[in-house]
């Protein structure tokens, strides 16, 4: 029988905490996409700056003038908006300052300072993770998080791999965001990315590269617990 890593009761209750603050920012996606609905349902124009919802674009909204019922019904959508975005950030707040509480606040700051790593990405890297010294090699963490491409063949030629549903999606689609972000701000990732793209001719592959080899280092970082040192790749 293989054996399992189990989290700690404490860290099995950050790790819900910390999936509760994802849940909301699901919600608050669903209820923006319902807010834009019902604005392209009755043949309203979305207000300006609506698209990084600022809050001036949210009070042009409770002053459209609109039949009852949709004011009524838009003004209920608003109040929702509201209130995932507080709660949000609320649990978030909490979430940190029980974070600050524990030994892991320095490994924090050590995978927040790389280049397009925030600090969601890297709070939800090290509550997911839990235990980075548990894995022995590179291999291991990206099948862990779903990042290691899955080879299933009979003849004699390999075919390319695919990534398989597993591991924490959130975190996977985290990490495959940051990876953009690393290749902007890091120009020794802006090469790497550069040579994925080359052999691969897809940038979403060569992206899930990139986010793999990202993984990585967030966990060699998680487990040396030093700062993040820019990469050299030869071109």
């Amino acid at each position: 029988m293989k054996s399992i890593a189990v989290p700690r009761e404490e860290e099995e209750a950050l790790r819900a905490l910390l999936r509760r603050r994802h849940q909301l920012t699901e919600s608050l996606v669903r209820v923006k996409q319902r807010i834009k609905s019902l604005l392209l349902y009755i043949g309203q124009t979305e207000p300006h700056g609506l698209t990084s919802w600022t809050d001036k674009s949210i009070r042009q909204l409770e002053n459209m003038s609109l039949n009852d019922a949709y004011q009524i019904l838009l003004k209920s959508l608003i109040r929702q908006l509201r209130f995932v975005q507080d709660e949000r950030q609320i649990v978030l707040n909490q979430l940190q300052s029980l974070i600050s509480k524990t030994d892991q606040q320095n490994r924090l700051g050590c995978l927040s300072s790389i280049p397009g790593v925030g600090s969601i990405t890297a709070l939800t890297f090290l509550l997911e993770v839990f235990n980075p010294e548990r894995f022995n090699r590179a291999e291991e963490i990206v099948s862990y998080l779903g990042l290691a491409p899955m080879v299933h063949h009979s003849g004699e030629q390999t075919p390319p791999g695919k990534l398989q549903p597993v591991g924490q999606a959130c975190l996977r689609s985290l990490l495959i965001e940051a990876a953009w972000m690393w290749k902007t701000k890091d120009e020794g990732a802006r090469t790497m990315y550069n040579n994925f793209l080359s052999k691969m001719g897809i940038p979403q592959k060569a992206i899930c590269a990139m986010a793999r080899r990202l993984a990585i280092i967030l966990w060699r970082i998680a487990v040396e617990q030093r700062t993040y040192y820019p990469i050299e790749v030869k071109v």
